[in-house]
């Protein structure tokens, strides 16, 4: 990474938090939900050599088990409901908290690859 290249450069957690390219900060690092930019529109950085791989979704596996099991605990016990609410309560927690995540953990892995110039 040149000089050049840091001036403007993002930390991992700025790029990821903003989803904006780690290099220049203004062009977006995402196009739709988890598709990786190409390139980045605003100043040109390929993007494609720097895969975010497996990791974002096993952290959001990981999130989601943690939701699903805080949702179904708080419903048992903080209601008093049949045994359905907690299963239907452990689904939602789970979707959302895998889903969730997901967007940041792809900018921040896609981030950290470039600033450690990792290349598959």
């Amino acid at each position: 990474m040149s000089e050049d290249d840091r001036a403007g450069a993002l930390t991992p957690l700025q790029a990821a938090l903003r989803r904006r390219c780690p290099r220049c900060g203004r062009g977006r690092l995402l196009e739709g939900f988890l598709r990786a930019a190409p390139v980045c529109e605003s100043c040109g950085l390929d993007l494609r050599p720097y895969d975010a791989g497996d990791g974002p979704a096993f952290f959001a596996g990981a999130l989601a088990g943690l939701g699903g099991i805080g949702a179904v605990a708080l419903s048992m016990l903080a209601f008093d409901a049949p045994s359905a609410w907690p299963v239907a309560a452990g689904m939602a927690g789970a979707i959302v908290g895998g889903l969730a995540p997901l967007p940041f953990l792809k900018c921040f892995f896609i981030a950290q690859a470039w600033r450690k110039a990792a290349r598959r």
